[in-house]
């Protein structure tokens, strides 16, 4: 499989992105590292912030979520069985995804702080709610989904905090149906757009972004079309041992 690296222009010279890009004849996948922001094209970003945290304040939110673990569930999902990990969420109301309605808590100081920054930082007063997954072991995941529920400010920013044992955050575009004409735009993405996606033989259904989600890095998947254009997932690790936390902060209705 050859493999090759590459580095991605930023829009700050503070930043620095790199690419090792892995092709096959039948998929590509593209591995991103650095921070900065990864234009995905057709107003889709995807900021990659590593070290977001303090020493000081990483501790006081790992201890606030220890703290509140009796909060974790793993409620009946789509097809009958507890969902791969445990959820529980911090703020105001309510969030619902398919038949799963999750109330919050009260955020305690630490997880509230970060709240308030991004809220007054990038004026978005709407950002209330944190949705909370924990992953306690490699077998833990969340299939490929958009974040696109009716509670949800459509368009706005969601601000992706890991926390613990690193892993695989995986975005790939929407797929089209095999009756569409190749290099045609169907519904809301198109797949000349972004340079990552274009392939002359590849279909851009086989072609993947990664990051690794480490410890305290925060992904902020950005832009009007993100959500209409993109699917992401943490696939199953089953080698990986250690507990990763996951915030979403949210913009809701």
């Amino acid at each position: 499989m050859p493999t090759r690296k590459w580095t991605i222009p930023t829009k700050s010279d503070l930043h620095h992105l790199e690419c090792t890009t892995t092709e096959t004849k039948t998929y590509i996948k593209h591995r991103i590292s650095g921070m900065g922001c990864l234009d995905l094209g057709m107003d889709s970003q995807l900021w990659i912030q590593p070290d977001f945290l303090t020493t000081d304040m990483k501790l006081g939110v790992m201890a606030e979520l220890q703290a509140n673990d009796k909060f974790f569930q793993r409620p009946i999902g789509a097809y009958g069985v507890p969902i791969p990990r445990g959820q529980m969420a911090f703020g105001e109301g309510t969030y619902t995804y398919g038949k799963l309605v999750i109330q919050s808590v009260p955020p305690p100081s630490h997880i509230n702080k970060i709240m308030s920054y991004i809220r007054e930082k990038l004026d978005l007063a709407s950002v209330k709610f944190v949705l909370v997954n924990k992953y306690e072991t490699g077998r833990d995941s969340v299939g490929l989904h958009t974040d696109n529920e009716k509670d949800l400010n459509p368009g706005d920013p969601i601000f992706s905090l890991s926390l613990g044992t690193p892993r695989r955050f995986i975005i790939r575009p929407h797929t089209i149906p095999k009756t569409t004409k190749p290099n045609v735009e169907y519904g809301p993405y198109n797949p000349g757009a972004c340079s990552l996606f274009s392939h002359p033989s590849i279909p851009y259904s086989k072609i993947s972004v990664e990051v690794e989600a480490g410890d305290n890095i925060l992904l902020v998947m950005a832009g009007s079309r993100f959500q209409s254009d993109f699917c992401h997932e943490v696939p199953k690790q089953p080698k990986v041992t250690g507990i990763r936390y996951n915030l979403t902060f949210r913009s809701m209705k």
